[in-house]
């Protein structure tokens, strides 16, 4: 296995993962700075910072995708009950085209459900 399969199948597990919990936590902060007193004097731009969040965290989600892709057309013709790695790098591009999608449809419901609601409640 070449050090670019390697690092592919990382992307492939990692990006998404990673992308949906920093957008969500970062997201989360900007949403209670914006709602609280020191936030509004800050003058933070609530849609500005989601927007930011989601384009990021699409993007490497996406990346995560196309690794995960580029990794099972490389392996998808392998025997996939081989020894290791050629058997275990076609179960993690299976996984990390899972993984990825479904992380995927996260961030976009997160965010565009962020963007459309009124992050501040009265009661």
């Amino acid at each position: 296995m070449s050090r670019r399969t390697e690092i592919l199948i990382w992307v492939s597990l990692f990006g998404a993962p990673i992308a949906w919990v920093a957008s969500h936590a970062v997201g989360w902060g900007v949403s209670e700075a914006r709602c609280e007193a020191v936030g509004r004097q800050w003058g933070i731009a609530f849609d500005t910072w989601e927007i930011v969040l989601l384009v990021l965290a699409v993007a490497l989600a996406l990346a995560g995708l196309v690794s995960s892709a580029v990794v099972y057309r490389q392996v998808k013709d392998v025997d996939k009950d081989a020894a290791p790695p050629e058997g275990r790098v076609w179960l993690l591009s299976i996984s990390g085209l899972v993984v990825s999608t479904l992380l995927l449809v996260a961030i976009l419901l997160t965010h565009t459900a962020a963007l459309s609601l009124t992050p501040c409640s009265t009661t």
